[in-house]
């Protein structure tokens, strides 16, 4: 988030008269976390799977996954130079030791970046996050959305889903990331405590805090659900509220609107550690009917999880919840490999259907006056 210009929480102090909120103090400080993962990541894979790198030279790759709203910005420069210089780092094996080494070693690494290739790419989150969905074969093409529910933040996103023959292709309508993560809401309510904060704990503290508190965060939630939906609801011209029990085959005869009951609902998948948090899950369900979604041609909600795929396996000492490894999961698929990509900022709104005018009437609008 301070990467991408939209920091969590209070300015961070001075360290050794080096003053961590400068721009060149977060890049330097994210490339020294990236690249101390790539690293720990190669030296693991050395001794656990080293039967698989036996008589082998190993050719490494990597993806980080980026929110949409953030990859769909000018904020996607920052982070792929971040994490070009991460990758030359672990490459030339001096990944720096300290902050103050950091910051004169990003300095003389970056401008290597124009002639040096990288095998590090940045990948839309949610992109990789739905990657078990676009796969499989019980994906339907449509509308649908996603919540990823973090530590730090809520990222958004709704996306029109196309299949061609096979050619898959995810067109993202609308992306909005907010600092409404677990530990951020749970940090804010416990006034900075430094005890690890989870959907249990976050739970226990939204019960004791003041109404007023408890209402402004819902609120906040469900504006960030409200931006994503209607957004993309502006940008797909089709009608969002279908009849469930259509087909090809059978039609029904309905005059009228349709009643919530009888629509085919808006997916919603949730992701993320907070996913199973009720506060989230209902805070994000009542949007609908707080923001009056059915009148503006929006079908119910329905809350899913992203289907976990057959050859997910579940990592040692881990819960066996596929939530929280959607993203990664996606991520492990070499670049180029997943579908092809839309981003927002590539769709405009879809043009208003033309208004019916009885036959031989005159548009004076359109007339002008030459005199």
């Amino acid at each position: 988030m301070r990467l991408a210009g939209g920091p969590i929480g209070e300015r961070l102090p001075e360290f050794e008269g080096i003053d961590l909120n400068k721009a060149e103090s977060v890049r330097a400080l994210a490339a020294w976390f990236l690249a101390s993962v790539i690293q720990r990541s190669q030296q693991w894979l050395a001794v656990h799977e080293a039967d698989r790198l036996k008589n082998r030279v190993a050719v490494w790759s990597a993806n980080v996954g980026v929110p949409v709203e953030h990859y769909d910005s000018q904020a996607l420069a920052t982070f792929e130079e971040v994490l070009g210089v991460a990758w030359l780092w672990v490459k030339d094996d001096l990944v720096p030791k300290t902050l103050q080494q950091a910051l004169p070693s990003y300095r003389l690494t970056q401008p290597r970046l124009a002639a040096e290739v990288t095998d590090f790419h940045a990948v839309p989150e949610i992109a990789a996050a739905v990657q078990s969905f676009v796969m499989s074969r019980e994906s339907v093409p449509g509308i649908y959305v996603y919540f990823d529910v973090g530590g730090g933040t809520v990222d958004g996103v709704a996306f029109n889903y196309l299949n061609f023959r096979g050619e898959r292709r995810i067109n993202f309508y609308s992306g909005k990331v907010e600092p409404l993560g677990v530990s951020a809401i749970g940090t804010a309510l416990s006034k900075g405590t430094s005890a690890k904060i989870d959907a249990v704990t976050l739970e226990g503290l939204l019960k004791t805090c003041a109404p007023s508190t408890l209402a402004e965060f819902v609120q906040r939630i469900r504006r960030l659900v409200g931006y994503v939906i209607m957004t993309a609801r502006q940008k797909d011209g089709r009608n969002w509220q279908e009849d469930a029990s259509q087909s090809a085959d059978y039609e029904k005869k309905f005059i009228g609107r349709l009643s919530t009951s009888r629509m085919r609902p808006l997916i919603v998948f949730m992701g993320g550690g907070g996913s199973n948090s009720d506060w989230y899950r209902q805070s994000i369900e009542s949007t609908y009917k707080a923001f009056q979604h059915h009148n503006a041609g929006v079908p119910p909600y329905k809350l899913v999880e992203v289907p976990r795929p057959k050859d997910f396996i579940v990592p040692k000492g881990s819960a066996d919840e596929f939530i929280r490894f959607a993203i990664s999961y996606g991520l492990s698929f070499p670049f180029g490999e997943g579908p092809d990509i839309g981003l927002p900022s590539q769709f405009g709104e879809a043009e208003k259907p033309r208004q019916w005018t009885p036959p031989g009437a005159f548009n004076y609008a359109d007339s002008k006056d030459y005199c």
